[in-house]
């Protein structure tokens, strides 16, 4: 367990410890914070599109490969963004190293299901996502220290420190899971990979430096693939989107509510520091030391969660996951106070490490084995693409209503989740007894 942990843990730190270091790399760079916001947010959109892509290599070629695959990657996104000059280099760099960490954490979650005992596999499953609460809360002050006393460059390449762990992996990563029959579903994944990528350029927008050409071109990509993918995954009940995953309720839901934490969480991570700025006149080195505290406390919690949910089940606990979601956005956004930010930190940290555990179990408990790596690999992506989501937001409408108020407009995602959630459960049974 300690090396799967240890193999999942750097990939937070892609995130955590870049949403301090924007202004001075753009300052280094000569170019603007929102231009240097996509060493951010490709990050989070190359872990979300490399996701379910590992997932089916591993169907297909086993976990080795996989394995193979995510050491390669981070190798070359290390060599990109230690050496390269332009920014666009440096940001193709942070691709390969967000693809690799996917691939990483995909192979850490699947194996840690298929090794842990049923009984034990909540708690199992709890201890690896709260390991990326830990790390993503050392994030912020470890990528300042690395900045003064290194370079950024060397805080931006930390998630290649899981290859320290890779070695050791080696031994886990045997065989594949599912079955391996069939070819791969090529354009059912291209289809996919370019929906992803229109919602991403999308979100992105003028915000983000876009020119409004290509992000009309993005979008009407997007829906073209979108086009393609409906009936073409009908067509395939095995494809990339297996129907088992696809037509699971609890899948579906678990997947939206865990964006939903994901979403306020990663917001808050790039909205805290900038608010915290404003406020006081704290050094960058300081503003990451002051939130390791709540951080890593709510990632602390976070491994309380799991007995919980045993306890209560997982209906109850998505309830309590969800309002503490909401509550970190409303606290943060609506008060805006030095306490009130720290305070929300924490909060969003506790619901998105504890929420991305115990969804998983749920999100995967009825999709058939042939299809669970893929599941897995789907609802991570949903995790992950809050890393793209939340920013994305702030940036857009910060200009226009102030980067508190957009924070707190975070906090409708989860509720309006569980209100469809709970009028979906009443059609359900309404239906079952016509």
């Amino acid at each position: 367990m300690v090396v799967l942990s240890l193999l999942t843990l750097p990939a937070s730190l892609g995130i955590s410890a870049t949403s301090l270091l924007l202004p001075t790399i753009a300052g280094d760079l000569g170019t603007t914070t929102g231009a240097a916001t996509w060493l951010l947010t490709v990050y989070g959109w190359g872990m979300a599109v490399s996701m379910p892509l590992v997932a089916a290599v591993v169907r297909k070629l086993g976990r080795r490969a996989a394995l193979a695959f995510g050491v390669t990657a981070h190798v070359i996104g290390v060599v990109l963004i230690l050496f390269g000059t332009p920014l666009l280099v440096i940001t193709a760099g942070r691709m390969f190293l967000s693809v690799g960490a996917g691939a990483m954490v995909v192979l850490s979650v699947g194996i840690a299901r298929d090794i842990a005992e049923p009984r034990l596999r909540q708690y199992t499953l709890g201890a690896i996502t709260a390991s990326l609460g830990v790390s993503g809360a050392a994030g912020p002050l470890l990528g300042s220290a690395l900045t003064d006393s290194l370079s950024w460059r060397v805080a931006l390449a930390l998630p290649a420190l899981c290859l320290i762990a890779a070695p050791a992996a080696v031994r886990y990563a045997e065989g594949r899971t599912g079955s391996a029959a069939g070819r791969f579903d090529a354009t059912g994944a291209g289809a996919f990979m370019l929906v992803v990528t229109g919602i991403f350029i999308v979100l992105q927008g003028p915000a983000g430096g876009v020119p409004t050409s290509l992000v009309l071109l993005g979008a009407a990509v997007g829906v073209a693939a979108l086009a393609v993918l409906v009936p073409w995954t009908r067509a395939r009940p095995d494809g990339f989107l297996p129907a088992a995953v696809r037509g699971d309720r609890r899948f579906v839901l678990s997947s939206a509510f865990v964006l939903s934490a994901a979403t306020i969480n990663f917001a808050l991570i790039y909205a805290v520091p900038q608010l915290l700025a404003a406020q006081t006149d704290w050094t960058r080195s300081e503003i990451g030391a002051v939130l390791v505290v709540p951080m890593l406390l709510g990632a602390a919690l976070s491994w309380g969660m799991s007995p919980v949910t045993v306890r209560l089940g997982s209906r109850r606990s998505v309830l309590i996951l969800a309002g503490a979601a909401a509550g970190a956005a409303g606290i943060a956004g609506l008060l805006a106070s030095v306490p009130a930010l720290l305070v929300g930190a924490a909060i969003a940290s506790f619901a998105s490490a504890a929420g991305q555990g115990v969804l998983a179990a749920a999100a995967t408990a009825t999709v058939p084995d042939t299809s669970r790596t893929q599941a897995i690999a789907l609802f991570n992506l949903a995790f992950q693409f809050g890393s793209v989501v939340g920013p994305a937001v702030l940036a857009t409408f910060a200009p226009v209503i102030g980067l508190a108020h957009a924070l707190s407009m975070l906090m409708l995602f989860p509720i309006v989740i569980t209100a469809l959630s709970r009028a979906g459960a009443v059609m359900t049974r309404q239906n079952e007894t016509v």
